[in-house]
């Protein structure tokens, strides 16, 4: 899947929630995390996305293309300080 049409199902997933300033959005397995970077413009410097995957990896991935993200827009919308990144993979 190409970065249009990430940003488009990203999109389909977000507006029927009509998230808002001040909210948590939580994101459930997810990826790469341009949902949760999209939820994260959504609910504004008050609020927070939390952002979950089941691999470490994928996580990490997230973060690092977040941070790619608010470069590219040369702005804070989706920053990663209200941003919460967490592995569900607990194994010892």
């Amino acid at each position: 899947m190409g970065p249009v049409s990430a940003a488009g199902a990203s999109g389909r997933l977000i507006e029927p929630l009509d998230p808002r300033p001040g909210q948590t959005i939580l994101d459930l397995a997810a990826g790469l995390g341009g949902t949760g970077s999209l939820a994260a413009c959504r609910v504004g410097e008050t609020g927070r996305a939390l952002v979950t995957d089941f691999a470490p990896s994928m996580v990490a991935a997230a973060r690092r293309l977040e941070r790619a993200r608010c470069r590219a827009r040369a702005s804070s919308c989706g920053s990663d300080e209200r941003i919460d990144y967490y592995s569900a993979n607990r194994q010892s």
